[in-house]
């Protein structure tokens, strides 16, 4: 059968291509389509040129209000055709989507197994209460089942081909991202992994490698097919196994030589890791640093790193000549100005060679949601309605001095990476209310991050920003 994934961002989504691998080993067709890049009449077209027996969404919450769009149009043109909605979104609130008129199904736990067994109802192998990880409706009620296993990564590849085949701005790309594992031990309030843990709890590990030897073919593969100048390996977190580490690190080096990018927890870094890390051409770490405010981090984030354990991180990179960039939240609950500066201040002091800077968004229904209706920050009311597309257009909090932090976040990562234009920057933040000035500056900042991180040229990073603008 033909599973037609459909997705917003101009992205290579790992859940699709672990799902696409999955089900073609099953003897399934997968294609996918990216709204980004085509009209409305270029998609319609192209559905029905494919001719799918099911239509699969991927969502992040910001895609929320897109998603409606986008499965009212496909079931108005193409009745016939089941929605199933999954991803991250899907995962935390199944009980909304499946209220939507124009979705069948939604996937409420990893898409893999679940998609396989839709496909076998849908051949009639089996009854839809014999799908696991589902909600769907029948005769006017809504149903759930349980949750499958969850699956071990190293059961089957990630298919590549379906972007790198189809997208050649995907495939010509001089960084390729990879995973290497599924899920993160910790429990920051401001991230999904603590809810994700709880939804999962007795379906198996939620936090699960590859083997060294797989992920290895994986680089292989790609580098043979499509070719590549750099990686990002781009996990929740990459250095958690120190053994794992140290024979990736042999390997990588021997058998692939692409210099790469990957994510750490900064207080889990040690001179060892670091050593790695660099023996194996790691160029560059990236690492959370929210706040410059150690109380707000540790808090309200529950993020319980120290500005001393920030620092000490980013010395351990210097002394090994890898460069580090930070990923830092503006408007935060009770943040102040002066605590949107100190965060600049700290990536400064750090030494961070860029950074990315979002703009915090509370999602619905969640613990920093519910608190920030508590302190009378957020409407009472506030729902999937009222989420920004994007984590760096503007704040939906009601905080003293929302527009100069807004302004300050737009501006922030042109000063890390070139500490010089900090007074400047501040103070045009401060007394030049431009919208458009601040957001042109916080584009050419993305531009000049780009360049260094994923090795484009200054034409590459500034149109894969455009063709990105829609998400932006």
């Amino acid at each position: 059968m033909k599973v037609l994934f459909i997705q917003k961002q101009l992205f290579a989504y790992s859940g699709i291509m672990a799902m696409s691998g999955f089900l073609k080993s099953n003897k399934h067709e997968c294609f996918v389509l990216i709204d980004a890049v085509m009209s409305e009449k270029q998609m319609l077209e192209k559905v029905k040129e494919l001719d799918p027996d099911m239509i699969g969404f991927t969502l992040m919450s910001t895609e929320h209000n897109w998603f409606l769009e986008r499965a009212k149009l496909l079931k108005q043109y193409f009745p016939h055709l089941p929605i199933v909605a999954g991803g991250v979104h899907a995962i935390l609130y199944a009980e909304e989507l499946i209220t939507i008129p124009d979705v069948d199904y939604v996937c409420r736990g990893e898409g893999e197994t679940t998609l396989l067994q839709i496909l076998e109802y849908f051949q009639s192998g089996r009854t839809i209460e014999e799908v696991k990880g589902i909600m769907y409706k029948k005769n006017g009620d809504i149903h759930k089942t349980e949750l499958n296993r969850l699956v071990e990564l190293d059961d089957f590849a990630d298919d590549r081909n379906i972007y790198y085949d189809d997208y050649e701005v995907l495939k010509n790309l001089p960084l390729k991202i990879f995973f290497s594992s599924r899920g993160c031990p910790f429990k920051c309030n401001f991230c999904i992994n603590g809810q994700l843990m709880e939804r999962f709890k007795g379906t198996g590990r939620y936090v699960r490698r590859k083997s060294v030897e797989n992920f290895i073919a994986e680089f292989e593969y790609v580098k043979a097919r499509y070719g590549m100048s750099s990686v990002y390996i781009a996990d929740d977190l990459f250095v958690w196994d120190k053994k794992w580490l140290q024979d990736f690190s042999r390997q990588y080096k021997e058998k692939v030589g692409v210099p790469f990018i990957t994510t750490c927890y900064a207080d889990r870094l040690d001179e060892e890791i670091v050593q790695y890390l660099s023996e194996a051409g790691c160029h560059t770490v990236s690492f959370g640093v929210e706040s410059g405010n150690e109380e707000l981090r540790t808090k309200i984030l529950n993020k319980k790193i120290s500005d001393s354990q920030l620092l000490h991180a980013g010395e351990l990179l210097r002394k090994a000549h890898i460069r580090f960039q930070t990923s830092n939240m503006f408007c935060l609950p009770s943040e102040t100005v002066e605590d949107a500066i100190k965060t600049i201040d700290l990536n400064i002091k750090m030494k961070a060679a860029f950074s990315m800077c979002a703009i915090f968004m509370p999602f619905p229904k969640t613990e920093l949601a519910d608190r920030c209706i508590e302190l009378g920050i957020l409407k009472p009311d506030y729902s999937f309605q009222d989420i920004p597309t994007s984590f760096v257009t503007h704040s939906v909090l009601n905080i003293k001095d929302k527009d100069t932090i807004e302004r300050l976040q737009k501006v922030a990562g042109l000063i890390i990476q070139y500490p010089r234009l900090r007074g400047f920057l501040i103070f045009a933040a401060k007394h030049i209310k431009s919208d458009l000035l601040h957001f042109a500056l916080y584009l050419m900042s993305q531009i000049l991050r780009m360049r260094v991180e994923r090795k484009l040229t200054f034409y590459q990073a500034v149109s894969y920003l455009w063709t990105y603008r829609k998400g932006i």
